[in-house]
């Protein structure tokens, strides 16, 4: 619920004001997002803090030099850093990546493989199709793409993954380590 709170004030401020202010609002809502799981769970979840800096950082460029590109590259060279993320995966040790996401994973070492490269794919191709949007289409189609076109993407990607692994690989979500 909470998440299309976001996407409809994001939007909203977009239409109202621009993109500039929309990514501000982004950057404010992942610094509430953060402290909210740390009142909430005792736990501070560094992930939306990251993403919160993450967007300040580009809101601030964009602001500086008067240019929506660094809000919009932002989506391109985080898939990047997360199919880097993967490949470092791929050729490293699969108890680091268990133990990063806190999972345990039944399911031979090819298979295990063949997702990491899966995830690497994904986020190296959705990178050049937001490059690709960036350079050929409207700011406001960019936005509609963001939220709407990446959500169905990421959508059928995962019901591929289900479709193909649910019989190779089972995945149990373990308590919290910290």
């Amino acid at each position: 619920m909470i998440y299309i709170l976001y996407f409809l004030l994001f939007f909203l401020i977009f239409f109202i004001y621009d993109i500039f202010y929309a990514a501000i609002f982004s950057a404010i809502y992942y610094f509430i997002i953060s402290f909210v799981f740390k009142t909430n769970n005792k736990i501070f979840n560094k992930k939306y803090l990251i993403f919160a800096l993450i967007y300040l950082f580009f809101s601030f460029l964009a602001f500086f030099y008067n240019n929506d590109f660094f809000i919009k590259i932002k989506f391109t060279l985080l898939n990047w850093f997360f199919s880097i993320f993967f490949l470092f995966f791929y050729f490293y040790k699969k108890k680091f990546f268990l133990y990063f996401f806190n999972l345990k994973i039944t399911a031979q070492k090819k298979n295990f493989l063949l997702l990491l490269i899966y995830f690497f794919n994904y986020f190296i191709l959705f990178g050049i199709l937001n490059l690709f949007i960036i350079f050929n289409f409207s700011t406001s189609f960019w936005v509609f793409f963001k939220f709407l076109g990446s959500s169905i993407i990421t959508f059928l990607f995962f019901i591929f993954l289900y479709s193909y692994f649910k019989n190779k690989i089972i995945i149990i979500k373990q308590k919290n380590l910290n």
